[in-house]
């Protein structure tokens, strides 16, 4: 004769307290607490501030749109370079508008202006990606002529790619010629966040509102600060171990 047992249902034991939930609610009263005190009790919605990721990513296709046969990717052919130049230019002013539009905002939005989004920004940072492309040819023209220069100057290369791809001087001065172009367009973030980029890669630091002359040469330049009031002279060479020339401080 079978005895059936009642099978009684067994409590599920309590759940082990994960000791990252306090972490992350500590770190959720400071953050309140922060933006009690700065009066930023209400943060818009979405990302407030440009992407240094991204920002990197368009500096470095813009670098490929100058010098497509030597910055660009590595399958392109010289038959296929107004064809990439024209699709990365797209693609990455798209990238850039959305920098603007958010710098945009965000200025509006320290201002206290009351407008800080709608079509009137989203078509005001269209119009700045569109200028600064503008502006390309010429920063292309300015930079082969710092090629040049530092070509001059660099014993032991065999040849001006060779300085485009390596020399720290060439990478900074071309990235301060971009930056200088949004610090022209009313972009000071962008253009400071560029130089700062620039400056941990290549240890020099050129502040984006600096006027640079075309023709310029940075030679062993690290640790090199040329500062917002600089003016440095077309053909100048800055040589951080020995002399400076045409230097002039405005």
């Amino acid at each position: 004769m079978s005895t059936l047992t009642e099978e009684r249902p067994v409590a599920p034991a309590p759940a082990t307290p994960d000791p990252l939930d306090a972490i992350v609610q500590s770190l959720r009263e400071v953050r309140l607490a922060w933006r009690e005190a700065n009066g930023r009790a209400r943060e818009p919605a979405g990302r407030e501030l440009p992407s240094e990721d991204t920002l990197a990513h368009v500096l470095e296709d813009l670098g490929g749109v100058l010098f497509p046969m030597r910055l660009g990717p590595p399958e392109l052919r010289p038959q296929e370079e107004d064809r990439h130049v024209s699709h990365t230019l797209r693609q990455t002013l798209l990238f850039l508008e959305g920098l603007i539009r958010l710098e945009l905002q965000y200025d509006a939005r320290v201002r206290g202006a009351e407008l800080t989004e709608g079509p009137h920004i989203a078509e005001l940072a269209r119009q700045r990606a569109r200028d600064f492309a503008g502006t390309l040819p010429m920063v292309r023209a300015e930079l082969d002529a710092d090629l040049a220069a530092t070509f001059q100057q660099e014993s032991g290369v065999r040849s001006m790619d060779e300085v485009l791809l390596w020399h720290p001087g060439m990478r900074a001065l071309l990235v301060h010629r971009l930056a200088h172009r949004l610090h022209q367009a009313g972009l000071p973030l962008l253009a400071r966040m560029a130089a700062e980029q620039a400056r941990v890669r290549t240890g020099i630091d050129i502040h984006p509102a600096a006027r640079v002359g075309a023709g310029c040469a940075l030679q062993r330049a690290t640790g090199v600060v040329i500062p917002e009031s600089a003016v440095i002279l077309p053909g100048a060479l800055i040589d951080g171990h020995h002399s400076l020339t045409g230097w002039q401080a405005a």
